[in-house]
């Protein structure tokens, strides 16, 4: 016992444990308070004494202390000096174990100082190391106590306002009472004379001491520049083989072949060091930023491979730490004996398993899958309860088996509650740390990477649930946790690696773990030392996640972007625009202008792809700043250094900030034209692997957009080339936009890209694995997690991207290949199943799932909210009417009431017209008169007769009725074809709309005659229009203004009307009993010069409607010519009878002239 009492006094029952450097863990098991500052001796009673200089276990630890020194000393240390020989004497006596008492009692560096003052040149090594380790001990968060400035300082003058202390021990007894007191220059004098001491005689201190040593400096964060070369001689020796070595033979195995000792020579001394204390000397050498050179690090790691069995975690994860820190390449051997240890270790604390990750990350070293999903489990302490459990240090991480069996349970989900209620303190830092890990290495099950490289999907899947569920714990305790087992983070940065290994790693998240986040980012941002690559990365991470915080957090996250934006490397303000304009949050003015006047000194400085999204950022959030020009200008000067997707997202923001006024914009259409070539190159292959399928995509967009005028041939040759080799990797919008861009530039309907195009959107439509809410899929915490979409799970065509194929295959005439129409109105089919889910959930039909139906709602808003989806129906049913794409053939009669009821009802629609009439009928009313007139020009001609709806037909009239009063814009002008189309649907919906409906077409009409600066009403125009009147038996009283209107356009251009025209006007006449002698007149007067000039055709109306009747020959139109005047003279009537149109051929008296002439 008294020997056991002397070695604790001395400070020799083991070597001090390091505690980690900020931002980093070492595996320093936490300790109560008493303990950390008793480092493990057992206080004495007050009345008891040292033992006696003459007692034999004095004796016999004075003799093993100088076998040790032999043994463990260099091959030629040097000799000590007299004082030291001297001190030596005196380690047993009762004097030099009281002052190693109280300086190990101490609790202030003055404390300490005080008492080793009047005894500093007394001081034997060892007791100079207990003060070394005593001073670091007294350090917080890495701050030294007393100042590093004054090492080996010469003699300070003692300060006036200060008075030298007592160093007796009774002095110091009494001032742990009394208030804390300063440093004096006599305690600087007396740590300068201590730190100098131990500098003489480091080279003849045991080998733990060294250890220690570096601890103790690694842990003040500073050592003397003598001090510091005398350590590195000091180690070279202990690791490094001289020629000196004795050769005698070693008792151990040789090392490897290749480490440094030669074959049956022996070991030097810091082969036998214990694995704490070589890892104390590399966790000092990385705080201190040592180099310790290549030979020195090679021997240290051949020492630690012969002892690899004796490393326990915490000794290979701060060793692993160090040699990241200090950027050391480790030896494949090393490496090896590393991986294999870490294999074999079945308990080890979270944090050391967090380390590892993060010490191999750092190096950039993979590991095996094996040794990933091996660290992996026991980060979540999968092996806890298979350990033995008789170490004391490791009491608290014990949980029981039955915790363990349900951790195991539960891979691929989330850990039990109840078992992680057991678990050791989780601190946000192993968290991070290891995420961030993760995704450096890209430690990420897949289909494409297989599992000989990554951990498994079920590892992954509980490490993903564990660090969910962890995070909500340390946000509050709704998840069943204790909140008191987490403690939330430190500092930013581990925020901020966070978000960004989740980034990496493509997650989603799920509501309260997004909410949980922002919590602590919100607490970040009020530190003072927050970087700006925090912020950055943070903003980054948001965006890619696809998780839009509050505006609370975005405010807060803003106002501290803008006070670091004058530090920002040009990296951290790309990320930062780029977050802002993935989340569509427009910075604040503020935060612009420091951003704006930051970039200003940084352009020059970034890079083409940090450039590349600069550019996208202003065009998402339409920012105008004064750096804008120079951006553009860049593009310019850099474009042959882009590769190729910087070079399609440049071309797209270029595309964009054309429209911009001013020099801008042909600042931007200028320098658009000079990467055509660049583009080329990288389309036709002749850089890298050629463009991908969404820089193709995006290719052709722009050059699309800028017109086919100023489209390079060769570049959009080579475009067209390049679409058959990656048509098999668009999705959907990449599909559809390459087909819409086609149509723009006109490129040939046999063009080889159309086909595959085609196929590719057949493809996507009818994979079962694609999903219109895949890409928007969030993940709750409460369900197991899912592995992101590969390549092969693509989202469906949204309507809008559906009308856009429909519309460039329409446009250019080309061949559809078998299949396309079913895959392009499944688009829209799926989107009405979508509403009806929702409405049937608004009703209470609890069928469908909320949480999937919103999902897909939001996928949907694609297309650009109503106005968007009824552009795209509009733009679809024109394209489909004609390609001549009938529908299956529905109900000849118009729609009853019922029938509309149940339509309208949230019944899933079964095929594509239904599903075009539940989308259209709410969406009606916001539609615009012209898109309104082509919806019920293409239903007539598809024959959808649910179209008829009588609120779509009602929204017509309303449309008619409002854009006659005021014009707003294009949509609201109508031209004479648009009112012709809609009195046309009216007639065959049979749908009577009001007096004012009709005074609104008059309107439209008037603003295209002659005397409104028009070019008048085509002659074909009107004589549909006064068809249409006659079937809805619309009488010159009911729609004055109207009749009118066609009076005079018929009138003022009846040269121009065919036969056909002629004939209907007439008839049309004859139905509704107009008398109009001004019509009367003016038709037969035409009709009599055409029939006596035998010139039965007129001057062509220009309005494309068959102007050669029907094709009928000039005999036969002469005698229709002939009939027109005879019924008009006779005032013939027509026979209604049997027919929606009336025809004058069929009146009585028409028929008896007729037969009459033959």
């Amino acid at each position: 016992c008294a020997s056991h009492e002397v070695r604790h006094y001395l400070g020799f029952n083991r070597c001090p444990r390091p505690a980690g450097p900020r931002g980093l863990s070492t595996g320093w098991a936490k300790a109560s308070r008493d303990q950390e500052r008793s480092i493990g001796f057992p206080k004495a009673p007050a009345t008891r004494r040292p033992p006696s200089p003459s007692s034999s276990c004095t004796d016999r630890y004075g003799s093993m202390q100088q076998q040790h020194r032999h043994a463990a000393s260099p091959a030629t240390p040097p000799a000590p000096d007299d004082d030291d020989e001297e001190s030596h004497k005196g380690w047993g006596k009762g004097n030099d174990v009281d002052i190693s008492r109280l300086i190990y009692q101490s609790r202030s560096a003055v404390d300490m100082l005080d008492i080793v003052g009047e005894h500093v040149d007394h001081l034997t090594g060892p007791q100079m190391v207990t003060v070394l380790h005593r001073m670091a001990k007294l350090s917080k968060d890495g701050r030294s106590p007393i100042p590093t400035a004054s090492l080996y300082s010469s003699s300070p003058s003692p300060s006036s306002s200060s008075s030298s202390s007592s160093s007796s021990s009774s002095s110091s007894s009494s001032s742990s009472s009394a208030s804390p007191r300063s440093l004096n220059s006599t305690h600087l004098h007396t740590w300068d004379r201590v730190l100098e001491r131990l500098g003489d005689r480091v080279e003849a201190l045991p080998t733990w001491s060294i250890g220690a040593v570096m601890w103790a400096f690694g842990r003040l964060s500073s050592v003397p520049p003598r001090l510091r070369d005398r350590l590195h001689s000091t180690l070279s020796h202990l690791f490094v083989p001289t020629s000196s070595s004795s050769s005698s033979s070693s008792s151990s195995s040789s090392p490897r072949a290749g480490a440094g000792v030669s074959e049956g020579r022996a070991k030097p001394a810091g082969y036998t060091m214990k694995p704490s204390h070589m890892t104390n000397v590399l966790w000092g050498a990385a705080r201190l930023r040592m180099a310790l050179g290549s030979p020195l690090e090679r021997a240290m790691q051949q020492a630690a491979i012969d002892t690899m069995e004796s490393f326990e975690s915490q000794s290979i994860a701060n060793s692993l730490w160090a040699f990241a820190n200090m950027r050391t390449e480790m030896t494949s051997d090393y490496l090896g004996a590393v991986l294999s240890r870490i294999q074999g270790l079945t308990r080890m604390e979270p944090r050391h398993a967090s380390n590892m990750l993060w010490a191999l990350a750092t190096l950039r070293i993979k590991p095996p899958a094996a040794v990933a999903s091996h660290l992996i489990d026991l980060l979540l302490h999968k092996y806890s309860s298979s350990s033995p459990s008789s170490s004391s240090s490791s009491s608290s991480f014990s949980p029981s088996s039955s915790s363990n069996d349900a951790m195991t349970d539960t891979r691929g989900g989330l850990p039990d509650t109840t078992s992680l209620s057991s678990h050791p303190t989780q601190r946000f830092q192993v968290l991070s740390n290891s995420l961030w890990a993760i995704a450096t290495l890209q430690l990420h099950p897949s289909d494409t990477t297989g599992a000989s490289s990554t951990p498994s999907p079920s590892s992954f899947a509980s490490y993903r649930a564990h660090i969910e569920k962890s995070l909500l714990a340390m946000s509050s305790s709704s998840v069943g946790i204790p909140s008191s087992h987490y403690y939330p983070p430190k500092c930013a940065q581990e925020v901020s690696n966070t978000i960004w290994g989740m980034a990496r790693l493509q997650w989603r998240l799920g509501h309260g773990v997004g909410k949980a986040l922002e919590t602590h980012v919100s607490t970040s941002c009020t530190q003072r030392t927050m970087k700006p690559q925090a912020v950055s990365n943070i903003l980054w991470g948001f965006a890619v996640v696809l998780h839009r915080p509050q505006p609370s957090t975005l405010k807060v996250l803003s106002e501290k972007a803008r006070a670091v934006a004058g530090n920002m490397t040009s990296q951290c303000i790309s990320n930062v625009l780029w977050g802002l304009s993935k989340i569509q949050y427009a910075p604040p003015p503020d935060l612009l202008h420091a951003l704006d006047e930051r970039l200003g000194h940084v352009t020059e400085d970034l890079t083409t792809q940090e450039l590349s999204n600069v550019l996208l950022a202003h065009v998402r959030l339409k920012l105008t700043t004064q750096n804008l020009r120079g951006l553009v200008d860049k593009v310019g000067r850099v474009s042959g250094q882009f590769n190729a997707q910087e070079i399609t997202n440049v071309c797209w923001s270029l595309t964009k900030l054309v429209r911009h006024d001013g020099e801008v914009g042909s600042a931007s259409s200028r320098v658009y034209e000079g990467l055509q070539p660049v583009v080329e190159a990288w389309a036709a292959g002749q850089r890298g692997e050629g463009l991908t399928a969404k820089g193709t995509a995006l290719a052709l967009w722009s050059l699309a957009t800028h017109g086919s005028k100023t489209a390079s041939r060769t570049c959009l040759h080579a475009l067209e080339s390049r679409v058959p080799e990656v048509a098999s990797d668009f999705n959907a919008q990449e599909a559809s936009y390459v087909l819409w861009a086609l149509a723009r530039l006109t490129v040939s309907p046999r063009s080889p890209a159309l086909a595959p195009l085609q196929q590719a959107i057949i493809a996507i439509q009818n994979d079962d694995a694609s999903d219109p809410r895949d890409h928007d899929q969030q993940h709750s915490p409460s369900q197991p997690a899912r592995l992101p979409a590969t390549a092969a799970r693509r989202a469906r065509l949204a309507p809008r991207e559906a009308s856009s194929a429909v519309w460039a295959l329409a446009v250019l005439r080309a061949e559809p290949v078998e299949g396309i129409r079913p895959a392009l109105e499944r688009a829209f089919v799926e989107r009405a199943a979508l509403a009806s889910a929702a409405a049937g959930r608004g009703s209470g039909d609890s069928g469908a799932s909320g949480g999937e139906v919103d999902v897909g709602l939001r996928a949907a808003e694609r297309e650009g909210g109503q106005a968007g989806l009824g552009h795209s129906i509009v733009i679809t049913l024109w394209s489909f009417a004609l390609l001549s794409w009938q529908p299956n053939p529905s109900s000849s009669s118009p729609p009853s009431s019922e029938a509309v009821a149940e339509a309208a009802s949230s019944a899933p629609p079964s095929g594509f017209e239904p599903a075009m009439h539940q989308l259209t009928r709410p969406l009606a009313h916001a539609l615009s008169p012209k898109a309104i007139a082509t919806l019920l020009w293409a239903s007539v001609g598809l024959g959808l007769r649910a179209m008829g709806d009588p609120a779509i037909l009602g929204a017509a009239s309303d449309a008619l009725e409002r854009s006659a009063d005021e014009i707003h814009g294009d949509g609201d002008r109508l031209a004479p074809g648009d009112v012709a189309n809609i009195a046309y649907a009216f007639a065959r919906f049979h749908h009577q709309p009001s007096g004012k409906t009709w005074l609104g077409a008059a309107r439209h009409l008037n603003r295209h005659g002659s005397e409104s600066g028009g070019v008048g009403v085509p002659p074909s125009k009107v004589a549909s229009i006064m068809n249409s009147l006659a079937v809805l038996r619309v009488s010159p009283e009911d729609a004055p203004e109207l009749f009118d209107s066609l009076e005079d356009a018929f009138v003022e251009r009846v040269s121009s009307a065919s036969v056909r025209d002629i004939l209907r006007v007439a008839n049309a006449m004859a139905a509704i009993g107009l008398h109009s002698e001004r019509m009367v007149e003016a038709i037969k007067r035409e009709a009599t010069a055409r029939i006596q000039e035998g010139r039965p055709d007129g001057e062509g109306d220009g309005g494309g409607v068959n102007n050669k009747n029907g094709g009928g020959s000039e005999e036969e139109s002469i005698d229709q010519l002939k009939l027109v005047v005879l019924g008009i003279d006779n005032a013939w009537t027509t026979d209604d009878s049997g027919s929606d149109y009336p025809r004058l051929e069929t009146s009585p008296a028409a028929s008896g002239y007729i037969a009459a002439q033959g």
